[in-house]
């Protein structure tokens, strides 16, 4: 797993120390809300957007009525406009959050830098001025995910968030924004043209320093990497949902035209088949034929739409558990390439354990077994005379234990 570089923390940031989520009633599932409270134009950082002229970042928040619950998940989602334009106050955003919010989440769309049209037509390389953009846009979003963590240390946690459970998302531009924070989470994997000296260093100065940016998953819609390679063993699960004809944001890997040509990017198809390799959860729904964000045009697609990504948060926080703290007796790992032929690995990040290992049929006999040692957070397992099928692989120290799923051609 890479390891997110948080730099000073002036807080000592311990996940169990929040309530164990509770999935009951069909919380973070089904709509079981129907009064949500808001907060407008709350402002979470000030950044320059020109030589020596700032602007104020701000988003809208929604949150449950009347709830209990003390902490709760967090989802921040960003708006789409080519990085040109848009804003929070985006029907479809606002009808997302308040979406989220009925299931039980906070909920916040939000606002962030946008470069002026004329840069962009005007530019002499339109990639290298796009690709600044996006990192300042990816500062912003930092900025926000800081804010709620700074708000529940020292703020009195006026929204009631769980912070060790914040997905960050979006539409189209949002998204891309949100993909990079999660995944191009190391300055080595910085676009060669990204000046890191001009917006405050690798973690931008938006708002809130010190903080941890870090999600802990995303929600994909037709958004793109500029490379997959950002994504490795151990990163966050994420959601996609994507036209396969996206003539804006491409399905696969091909050129971005939000108008102009911009740059050869990764969509969500090219993504999806990344994340397999290195073994990160990856639902994918791909609508057929459909163009740029299309899914939000037909009664129909717009459920199946809301369907997938209740499907994907529900599986994640009440079934995968996303937060490893709040389960001291579960490990979490990897086995990729999966599907696999001979040859594949066990990843366990952290690694602070000797673990016992098997292989098994899906009728529970065991193929293999042997034991990976304490600090090995990479272990070659060797699958060389396994009949094409599926198979279980198991990993148990003590009380705690995992599984998955594998297949073998």
């Amino acid at each position: 797993m890479k390891k997110v570089l948080l730099g000073f923390l002036p807080f000592l940031f311990i996940a169990n120390s929040f309530a164990q989520v509770d999935c009951s009633g069909g919380r973070y599932y089904t709509p079981i809300f129907s009064n949500l409270d808001s907060a407008m134009n709350v402002v979470y950082g000030n950044a320059e957007f020109s030589a020596g002229n700032f602007q104020d970042l701000k988003m809208d928040i929604w949150w449950p009525a009347g709830d209990l619950v003390q902490y709760r998940p967090l989802v921040i989602l960003a708006h789409g406009g080519s990085f040109i334009g848009g804003t929070k106050e985006d029907p479809g955003m606002a009808d997302h959050c308040k979406w989220l919010a009925s299931m039980g989440y906070v909920a916040a769309t939000i606002d962030y830098r946008l470069a002026n049209v004329i840069d962009i037509i005007l530019s002499s390389d339109v990639e290298s001025t796009y690709v600044n953009v996006v990192y300042k846009a990816v500062h912003d979003q930092m900025a926000a995910v800081r804010y709620f963590r700074e708000n529940v240390a020292i703020g009195g946690n006026t929204y009631q968030i769980d912070p060790s459970l914040i997905i960050v998302g979006g539409f189209s531009a949002g998204s891309i924004m949100a993909l990079h924070l999660a995944y191009m989470d190391q300055p080595s994997e910085l676009h060669p043209d990204i000046n890191i000296s001009d917006d405050g260093g690798f973690y931008g100065a938006s708002g809130h320093p010190g903080y941890p940016v870090n999600p802990q998953a995303v929600l994909n819609y037709c958004g793109a990497l500029a490379d997959t390679i950002y994504m490795v063993a151990g990163d966050v699960p994420l959601m996609s949902i994507h036209g396969t004809s996206d003539g804006t944001v491409p399905y696969g890997t091909a050129m971005a035209n939000p108008g102009i040509p911009v740059m050869v990017v990764s969509g969500s198809g090219s993504i999806h088949e990344r994340a397999l390799n290195v073994g990160v959860d990856n639902p994918l729904l791909a609508y057929v034929g459909r163009d740029h964000c299309e899914f939000w045009s037909t009664a129909a697609q717009s459920d199946s739409t809301y369907q997938f990504a209740a499907d994907f948060l529900e599986d994640q926080l009440c079934i995968q558990h996303l937060y490893t703290e709040q389960n001291p007796n579960s490990v979490f790992f990897t086995a990729y390439p999966n599907p696999t032929t001979e040859q594949m690995v066990i990843d366990i990040p952290g690694n602070d354990t000797e673990w016992n290992y098997s292989v098994i049929t899906m009728l529970g006999q065991e193929l293999r077994a042997g034991m990976i040692s304490k600090g090995q957070k990479v272990y070659p397992l060797d699958l060389t005379g396994l009949e094409s099928g599926m198979y279980i692989i198991n990993i148990f120290s003590g009380s705690r234990k995992a599984s998955q799923k594998i297949l073998v051609k």
